[in-house]
């Protein structure tokens, strides 16, 4: 997170600094920019990651609205680049299926083609870049106080020592004892709708109706005992409604801290002596680099 102003990074430069990952929830409808940041410490990019973050961001949505004496909209639907490493995964399915049932009555995907989309996830993150390009940004909470200067833009910081932070892990095997496996090939399709436990498949949104492909995912046909059946998982109460699981804790395993390499610590700490007092909080204690270094002021 520091700038040097070199032409070219000496090797060592990224590995000396903390990594920041953003996720991004744009609300078209109500032209919502929403933007979290979290370091490396706190999880990575792997589906519980998704998953928590999505789920915590619908869920805090839901509540607002209960507040508010007004309904979810009836559908959801998200426009996601065609990634199928990531976007694309048998779990990710079945999570956008488990967000039908809890919180909508459809669920729409959409995936663009695959090319540079320049849709408007990639702006933000360009809009983002532009107003800390050339600063030193010694912690995450000054980046957040710089990327809060583009209008339109809502920014937060997910903090790894936070208890309530919406890290959790274990949604694999819960998705996986409700939902079924999608077809083979299911990939090779660029829409999806998910209703009542079902799904309907279609190569492009504009191919007709009569061509696409109904899979059930669920095995009951009662939708609302699956509700119920989440609803337990997810808070550990044997019979509740979602108003009142909404004030809930979720009750998953949160995820555990991420620990740095030796190397990483060691490298980093070469670059204590250049960051403000005031900032120094935020990083790790390394007296192996202290001493190593003997710079007085580290912490």
């Amino acid at each position: 997170m520091l700038h040097y102003g070199h032409l070219r990074p000496s090797a060592d430069y990224f590995n000396s600094n903390f990594m920041v990952s953003n996720f991004l929830v744009i609300d078209l409808t109500n032209n919502n920019i929403n933007v979290f940041f979290y370091d490396e410490r706190a999880q990575g990019k792997d589906a519980d990651a998704l998953f928590s973050l999505q789920f915590t961001y619908h869920l805090e949505k839901f509540k607002m609205l209960l507040s508010r004496k007004i309904g979810m909209p009836k559908i959801l639907l998200v426009i996601l680049n065609n990634c199928v490493i990531q976007n694309k995964l048998q779990l990710v399915m079945q999570f956008f299926a488990l967000l039908s049932i809890l919180f909508y009555s459809k669920v729409m995907l959409v995936y663009l083609i695959p090319r540079h989309s320049h849709n408007i996830a990639n702006r933000v993150i360009a809009w983002c870049r532009n107003v800390m390009k050339g600063k030193n940004l010694y912690s995450p909470m000054v980046i957040v106080e710089a990327v809060n200067e583009v209008k339109g833009v809502n920014v937060s910081f997910i903090d790894h020592c936070d208890a309530w932070r919406p890290c959790y892990v274990g949604w694999g095997p819960i998705l996986k004892k409700h939902f079924k496996l999608l077809l083979v090939r299911y990939t090779f399709n660029y829409f999806f709708e998910f209703d009542e436990g079902h799904v309907n498949m279609q190569s492009m949104c504009s191919t007709s109706n009569s061509e696409a492909v109904n899979v059930p995912l669920v095995n009951a046909t009662n939708i609302s005992l699956i509700h119920q059946s989440f609803l337990s998982d997810l808070f550990n109460v044997a019979t509740i409604i979602i108003e009142q699981a909404a004030f809930l804790p979720i009750r998953l395993s949160i995820a555990p801290m991420l620990s740095l390499t030796r190397k990483k610590l060691i490298s980093l700490g070469k670059k204590y002596f250049l960051i403000p007092f005031e900032h120094m909080s935020y990083y790790p204690k390394i007296l192996g680099a202290l001493h190593a270094t003997n710079r007085s002021r580290w912490p």
